[in-house]
């Protein structure tokens, strides 16, 4: 479906060969901050979902998406994503970092032939994390892998929000 896409990403679906690459922002507390990922090779600049130009790291195959779900319910729906081959330093402070909460954001882009981005980043979700986890212990190579679980921002229409609805509440 192409809906909401450019007129230049629907082109590149159009076209014979497709070279899709997926767009991931995961924001975590100092020191960590930001980590912005792409599923090609190596740096690609893109505008970031609030539209900012911003370099996305390439992890190739060592990343991993599931689908994104949407239905005509208004429902929240989960989403994994999954980062292999990592620094055991850097995994242990995502692992460790208060990461609850925090925004994931995802897009999704075409390249060329010359593996250039053809066209602004299409924004496909967002959500906050809900979990961190350690995948798989540390491998012989001494790399790690973890799996961030986040949930749509539709979730918190099923959070109560701490409010009561009598006299007492209502005046204050």
């Amino acid at each position: 479906m192409t809906r909401g896409l450019s007129s230049d990403n629907q082109a590149a679906i159009a076209a014979q060969v497709v070279r899709p690459v997926v767009f991931v922002e995961l924001h975590f507390d100092s020191p960590t901050g930001v980590i912005r990922l792409h599923s090609g090779l190596g740096d690609l600049t893109a505008t970031d979902f609030d539209g900012a130009s911003q370099t996305f790291l390439g992890v190739g195959d060592l990343g991993r998406v599931d689908e994104v779900r949407e239905g005509q319910a208004i429902n929240p729906y989960k989403l994994s994503l999954t980062l292999s081959g990592l620094d055991t330093t850097l995994a242990s402070e995502v692992k460790d970092a208060n990461a609850v909460l925090r925004p994931v954001k995802l897009q999704h882009g075409y390249l060329s032939a010359a593996h250039q981005l053809l066209a602004n980043p299409h924004k496909l979700w967002r959500g906050r994390i809900n979990e961190v986890n350690m995948v798989t212990p540390q491998s012989a190579d001494g790399l790690s892998a973890i799996e961030v679980v986040a949930e749509s921002f539709l979730i918190a229409l099923q959070r109560a929000n701490g409010r009561l609805f009598n006299d007492a509440e209502q005046q204050g």
